[in-house]
Formats: structure tokens, sequence, C-alpha cells
């Protein structure tokens, strides 16, 4: 992951030049104000990737009637031949109307990395032997061991950024804290954190709902899922954050990062919503889809019944 983290500590020091060489904040306050920059300079690159992602998924959506359509010409053809053509013509009208299965990946794909640095790079800054001495401090890619002295001294709200709930006593001591001071500043923030998680999840929970292909069995079973993920969410991070190895620098990216995703992905979907919206003619399908399931589920609830009825007679 070295690749991943020298880039991260490079971001990192960078906004911290800035801020302590041409703002005059001081170095440790400085460290703060460059996590939370650090988190606007990733999704600032994120941005257009998630504008891809989120007009690729409506152009899917759009296409939905015309797919159905294609799909309804290949009914009773089931030979190798129908079926390439079939997946032939469908990835082409795919292609042509703006959808690119791709969009859908990248963003995580960046973010997810960028995360994973940040931790493992203050691993490497807290404890580079695997304990933390505050009096034995090594420089770490691009962060000399002056910037890893005042890295290691950075406090908010009177906690040591690099300290975790279930640090050692004595490596808290050796940073001047303890457990009760850590755990009053990492409980609200963990829970904040957690409330934008699941808050972003019941957003796309929503959405899918509202977009969902009728048509697909598993579009209701990946449906199920994400509601049964939803109180997960919200409550494995409280644990993690508070039970591991979890430092606070790490809160206040992941607050700042969820805070920051939450607010620029509903603003690019009301956004979209004037000027890239769902078509009338998809509104339209996807109702009649809606309305044909309930009646097949209908229909099978009254089988069931006079299946019932009919067993009960002959006995």
């Amino acid at each position: 992951m070295i690749i991943v983290e020298y880039p991260v500590a490079l971001v990192l020091k960078l906004w911290h030049v800035l801020f302590t060489k041409v703002f005059g904040i001081a170095p440790s306050v400085a460290w703060i104000v460059a996590v939370i920059f650090l988190v606007l300079t990733v999704r600032s690159l994120l941005a257009p990737l998630t504008l891809r992602q989120i007009r690729s998924s409506r152009n899917l959506s759009n296409l939905r009637p015309q797919l159905y359509q294609l799909s309804q010409e290949y009914v009773g053809r089931t030979d190798a031949e129908s079926r390439k053509e079939l997946n032939q013509r469908r990835k082409q009208m795919q292609l042509e109307g703006g959808y690119r299965m791709r969009d859908g990946c990248l963003p995580a794909l960046i973010q997810i990395p960028v995360f994973v640095g940040l931790y493992r790079m203050l691993l490497r800054v807290a404890r580079p032997n695997g304990v933390v001495d505050p009096d034995n401090l090594q420089g770490f890619g691009p962060l000399s061991d002056q910037d890893v002295y005042t890295f290691m001294h950075a406090r908010i709200f009177g906690v040591p950024l690099i300290t975790y709930v279930q640090m050692p006593a004595q490596s808290l001591a050796n940073l001047g804290t303890d457990q009760a001071s850590v755990f009053r500043v990492a409980l609200p923030m963990v829970l904040l954190a957690s409330t934008f998680t699941a808050t972003n999840l019941f957003f796309s929970i929503r959405r899918t709902k509202a977009t969902m292909d009728p048509d697909q069995g598993f579009s209701y079973f990946a449906l199920g899922l994400l509601k049964v993920m939803l109180p997960i969410v919200f409550f494995m991070p409280i644990l993690f954050g508070l039970l591991g190895p979890l430092p606070v620098m790490v809160f206040v990216y992941w607050l700042t990062n969820n805070l920051c995703t939450l607010t620029i992905t509903q603003g690019i979907h009301v956004w979209s919503d004037k000027t890239h919206p769902y078509t009338e003619e998809f509104h339209a399908h996807n109702e009649l889809q809606r309305q044909r399931r309930m009646e097949k589920k209908e229909e099978k609830r009254v089988a069931k019944r006079q299946k019932r009825r009919t067993g009960r007679h002959r006995r």
C-alpha cells in the first residue's frame, strides 16, 4: 500500500505547508485543517466521476422501455445465436444511450484506497516500531521528522489526533491524555459519522426503490438487503470506532468525508432532476410493470388458496 500511502502523505504535507507558511496557522492545528482539505481534494476529484455515475444510471433507467421492447422481440427464441444477438443489440443500445458500467465503479475504486492509505500512514507515523513513543519519531515519505513531531502532538478538543479509545493506558499517558478524554471526543464524532453514513444509504434505498426494474426479481432482493444493512451500517462503525484501533484523525476524515458525500451527492441528484430528468416513458413503463407484477402476485395468491381448498375437499 506504499503506492497509496505516499500520495496521501504528500497531499497532507502540501496542505500543511500552505496553512503554516502562508496563513500562519500553528503547525499542530494545521494538521487538522490539512485532513479536512485532504477530504475536499478527494471529493473535488470524485465530483465529476460521481456526476458521470449518476447520469449513467439515469441513462440506463431511461433506456428501460426500449430494452424491454428489445427483449420482447426475442421471446421464445432460446437458441445460442439469438441470445448472442440479443446481448449485442442490448450492449449497443446501452452504449448509444450513454450507459457505461465502469462509471458506477470508479468513485469507490478511488475513495477506498485513499481511506486505507490514510489509516496505514497514521499507523506508520504514530507507531513506527509497533508502540507509541513521542520521544522516538521518524519521518515517513514526504513527512520529515519535524512534521511527524508536530503531527504526533496535534490535538482536537484537547485530545491527540493519533489516539484511539482502546489505546493502552501507558501510550495514552505518554501522549498526555487518558481513555475517558479520548472517549468523550471520539463518541460524538463517530456518532455523527455513522449518522451521515446511514443517511447516505437511506437516500440510496429511496432512489433504488423509486427507479428499480420491477421485471427483475433481484432488484427486490437487493432492496431488501439494503434495508437490512441500514442498521448494520449505522452500528458497525460505532463498534469498530470505539472498540478498534481507529485514531481520532480517521474520525475527522470520516466525518468530513461522509458529510461532503451526503451534500455533494444530494446536490448532484437535485441538479440532475432539473437538467437530466427521468423520462415520462420511463415512469409510465415502470408503473405498468409494477401493476403487472402486483397482478401476478395476486394470481399466485388466488391459485394457492384454491389449491388449499381443493386439498381440504379431497380429504
